[in-house]
C-alpha cells in the first residue's frame, strides 16, 4: 500500500511580507526556493510557502540577508512501496521568495546563492551581481548592471534587454542566450556542455566558448565579436 511521506508532517502554508526595510546590498542563500528580484514601488520581501522553510531575514548596515533554514523535508507528495518511489510536485507546492526594490534605487551588490530553484531578476539597476547555482535557470530582463560574475552548474541562463558593462559567465551544463542587449566593455561566456547564442546585441567585445555545443553570434557560427 502506498503512503504519503509528508502526511504525518503537514506544515502550514504562509503568504506574507517578511520585511519592508530599505537596503543597498542583498545577500540570498536558498536551497529549493524560487527567487525573484524585481523593481517596483517600494522595498518589500514577500514569501509564499511552508512556514518551516520561511527564510531568516537579517538587515544590518543596509545589507539585507535572506537565508533558508535547514529542513529535512522535500516539497510535494511522495509515495513509496518497496523499491518504487513516486513523487508529485504541483503548482501549490512551489515555494517562492520575491524581493522588490524601488525602480529608482540602484543596488550596490546582489549576491545570490541557490542550490536548486529558478531565479528571475528584472527591471532593476545594480553595480554588481554575483550568482552561483547548482541547479536551476537564471533569467535577467530589463536589467542595468555594471558587472556580473555568474556560475551555473546545471541550468540555462537568459539575458534580454540587459545593459552590461562587463562580465564573466560559466556554465557546466546548460544553454546561454543573450538578446536585445548592450555590452559596453567585455563579456566572456564559457560552457562545457550547451549552446551559446548572441542575437541583436550592441557589443564592444564578446567571447563565447563551449566544449560540447554550438556558438552563434548574429546568426553565424562565430565565437568572438
Amino acid at each position: 500500500m502506498f503512503f504519503d511521506k509528508n502526511e504525518d508532517n503537514e506544515v502550514k502554508i504562509v503568504d506574507k511580507v517578511l520585511s519592508n526595510d530599505s537596503f543597498d546590498k542583498l545577500s540570498v542563500d536558498l536551497v529549493d526556493i524560487d527567487f525573484t528580484l524585481v523593481g517596483g514601488d517600494q522595498f518589500e520581501v514577500h514569501y509564499h510557502g511552508p512556514e518551516d522553510k520561511r527564510p531568516i531575514v537579517t538587515n544590518a548596515g543596509k545589507t539585507l540577508e535572506l537565508k533558508e533554514p535547514k529542513v529535512e523535508r522535500k516539497n510535494g507528495k511522495f509515495w513509496k512501496r518497496k523499491h518504487v518511489e513516486i513523487s508529485i510536485v504541483s503548482q501549490d507546492d512551489i515555494v517562492a521568495l520575491k524581493v522588490t526594490v524601488p525602480v529608482e534605487h540602484k543596488l550596490v551588490n546582489a549576491t545570490l546563492k541557490l542550490t536548486s530553484g529558478d531565479t528571475v531578476v528584472k527591471q532593476v539597476e545594480l553595480e554588481t551581481v554575483t550568482f552561483t547555482a547548482l541547479s536551476g535557470d537564471l533569467h535577467l530582463k530589463k536589467v542595468k548592471v555594471d558587472e556580473v560574475a555568474i556560475t551555473e552548474t546545471s541550468g540555462d541562463i537568459k539575458l534580454k534587454k540587459v545593459l552590461l558593462n562587463r562580465g564573466k559567465i560559466k556554465l557546466v551544463s546548460g544553454d546561454f542566450t543573450i538578446k536585445d542587449s548592450q555590452i559596453l566593455d567585455d563579456l566572456d561566456v564559457a560552457t562545457t556542455s550547451g549552446d551559446n547564442l548572441a542575437e541583436n546585441i550592441e557589443v564592444d567585445q564578446c567571447d563565447l566558448k563551449t566544449v560540447v555545443g554550438d556558438n552563434s553570434i548574429f546568426g553565424g557560427k562565430a565565437t568572438h565579436a
